[in-house]
């Protein structure tokens, strides 16, 4: 039946051949949507940022830098390192002022300033957020277990604690969980309960990614 249509097998692989040339092309042209003009814009990056002077060294062993922070009364920034285990100062134009010792911490990632010379870490491995007293005098910080609670019980590993910062408005520590799950738990401040603190656990990020939020 078919030997009467001797074109039949052409037209038929040219038709597929076609079909599937207007598929690639259709989802080709979705992810150049998306990556190239939606997403820079909707993401949050720095797309439409212009960098002006820099970049700035901080100093020589601060590679392993991992959170900043800034403080409104100094106008400094604050640099945490967590290998080795450091805070540096600099200035609000990212001039060198000087370093802070981190003691008796084992995975220091994240950096926040609560206000009145005082600041907030986390330590990712161990899962603990940590307070302390930092001014321009200060030349080491001494971990203390009464300035100190534990959002896990047990040592997490690679996947725990990474960043934190602080709400003035709502007076909340908002924490960051690497992964495994991703999390952001929210923490009142001041502490009034090291023991039992209350935790709260306002975004899971693992099932709801910042783009559907």
């Amino acid at each position: 039946m078919l030997n009467k249509f001797p074109d039949f097998h052409f037209y038929l692989n040219k038709s597929i051949l076609i079909i599937i040339s207007l598929f690639i092309m259709i989802i080709t042209l979705l992810w150049l949507w998306n990556n190239y003009f939606l997403w820079p814009k909707n993401s949050g990056y720095l797309a439409d940022y212009e960098l002006i002077e820099g970049p700035v060294r901080i100093a020589d062993n601060a590679g392993q830098s991992s959170g900043l922070a800034f403080d409104t009364s100094l106008n400094q920034l604050y640099v945490i390192v967590n290998s080795p285990q450091q805070i540096h100062r600099l200035s609000a134009s990212g001039k060198y002022l000087g370093s802070v010792d981190l003691q008796g911490f084992t995975d220091t990632e994240g950096i926040a300033f609560l206000g009145n010379e005082q600041f907030a870490l986390v330590d990712e491995r161990e899962g603990i957020v940590s307070w302390f007293i930092m001014n321009p005098e200060t030349k080491t910080i001494q971990f203390k277990p009464e300035q100190s609670i534990k959002i896990f019980p047990y040592n997490v590993g690679n996947v725990g604690l990474e960043g934190i910062t602080y709400d003035r408005k709502s007076k909340q520590l908002f924490v960051v969980k690497d992964r495994k799950p991703k999390k952001i738990y929210a923490l009142q401040w001041p502490v009034r309960n090291i023991k039992q603190p209350v935790i709260n656990i306002p975004w899971n990020a693992e099932d709801s990614p910042w783009w559907l939020a």
